[in-house]
């Protein structure tokens, strides 16, 4: 069985760079400018879905700590240019 999932968006490539480390046996990523593709095989549908579910998780996580830090840098420079 194999699997792809696809990033997208201005940060897809950083996220998928994140997730590398984890990468199993067989694991592909492949970076573009604004996405990533993520594929592997499994012999077995849970240990696809199981994969998958993890991938679509830590790339959650990822997507939000950028949002969070894009927002905070956000907030110092506002902060530092009304001085």
């Amino acid at each position: 069985m194999r699997m792809r999932l696809k990033l997208s968006g201005e940060k897809a490539s950083l996220v998928a760079k994140a997730l590398m480390p984890d990468n199993i046996e067989g694991m592909r990523t492949v970076l573009e400018e604004n996405s990533a593709s993520i594929s592997f095989e499994t012999s077995k549908l849970s240990s696809a879905i199981a994969v998958a579910d993890d991938l679509i998780l830590n790339a959650k996580v990822a997507f939000e700590m950028l949002a969070l830090a894009s927002e905070s840098e956000e907030k110092s420079r506002k902060k530092f240019s009304q001085k």
